[in-house]
């Protein structure tokens, strides 16, 4: 079955219950569910069947998605997310609350490659280093912390 949209995609991303793509001009446009913000538009509805587009205007080479929210990572590498950020899904050093637009991730990273899964993304710079964020249930941030330590 065909998106129904006009929109013509380079590239595509899905997990959970909401997919990504970019167009060959590097927008983002998502759909699907939208309960934590995680299509990156202002929406009243808890899911879009169609398209929509990210808010900002921000140009990506690839986007990545996870449960409750999506990252971005634009041409020179910095990498942006949006959705929920209960875990510190979003990189940017706060726990809590949720960002329908992009938020930079901190820490003045450079990445060539984003993942994402559940609540945890991560990115490996041009230099070969991982670094993760978000949920550490299970210690899948990386930093030897237990499961205790769950919001990095």
């Amino acid at each position: 079955m065909p998106v129904n949209t006009d929109l013509r995609f380079t590239a595509i991303d899905t997990w959970g219950n909401h997919t990504c793509g970019l167009t060959a001009a590097g927008a983002a446009w998502c759909w699907g569910e939208n309960r934590w913000w995680q299509l990156g538009a202002e929406t009243p509805a808890d899911h879009s069947l169609l398209p929509v587009q990210v808010t900002g205007d921000i140009t990506f080479a690839s986007i990545v998605t996870a449960a409750y929210h999506s990252c971005g990572l634009t041409p020179e590498g910095a990498a942006w997310c949006w959705g929920d950020n209960g875990g510190g899904d979003l990189g940017n050093g706060q726990v809590g609350g949720r960002s329908y637009t992009p938020v930079a991730v901190s820490g003045g990273y450079t990445f060539s490659v984003l993942r994402a899964g559940g609540a945890v993304t991560c990115g490996i710079t041009p230099q070969s280093r991982a670094y993760c964020w978000g949920a550490n249930t299970f210690g899948e941030v990386g930093d030897g912390s237990d499961h205790t330590v769950w919001e990095r």
